[in-house]
């Protein structure tokens, strides 16, 4: 509400304002002049963090589940429906997966299989053998999940 009444203060009285409002000119004020709370704070924080993640070309698919973990990964606690709503709010959705579509309409597809396999071969060996998250793997890379299991294993020695 107090955002509301900034953006009209230019056109209108703070009196006009705030007996629209419903709030006295003291209290408005009052609000007006206080810092930013401890969530909203948090928050900017988290937002900027998703944006970052989102920014990578291969991450920018993540949905709130994954997006909740990379957070948590990055020392940056946020629940599923936290990040959910955040990312609503602020225009970071995931991108849905597009359907299907046979391409036939190529005309020497040999030029571009080589480019399809480098595409290919960057996704998985950069990406998604290394730093994305599986569910299968309770929500953490591989590369993470390797590093744990063999820092649980006792070396044998002969």
């Amino acid at each position: 509400m107090i955002d509301t009444m900034r953006e009209k203060e230019p056109s209108y009285t703070v009196a006009e304002l705030c007996e629209a409002f419903g709030v006295s000119r003291s209290g408005y004020y009052v609000a007006r002049n206080r810092p930013e709370g401890r969530r909203a704070v948090q928050e900017k924080h988290i937002v900027k963090e998703m944006r970052e993640i989102d920014s990578d070309r291969h991450t920018r698919c993540y949905g709130s589940p994954r997006m909740a973990s990379e957070l948590s990964a990055r020392g940056v606690p946020c629940s599923e429906n936290r990040a959910a709503r955040l990312m609503k709010k602020h225009g970071i959705n995931a991108t849905a997966k597009a359907a299907f579509r046979p391409k036939t309409t190529v005309s020497d597809p040999s030029k571009h299989k080589a480019d399809a396999r480098r595409a290919i071969f960057d996704y998985l060996e950069t990406f998604y053998n290394q730093r994305r998250r599986h569910s299968s793997l309770d929500n953490i890379s591989p590369e993470d999940f390797l590093k744990r299991h063999f820092q649980n294993q006792n070396p044998i020695l002969n």
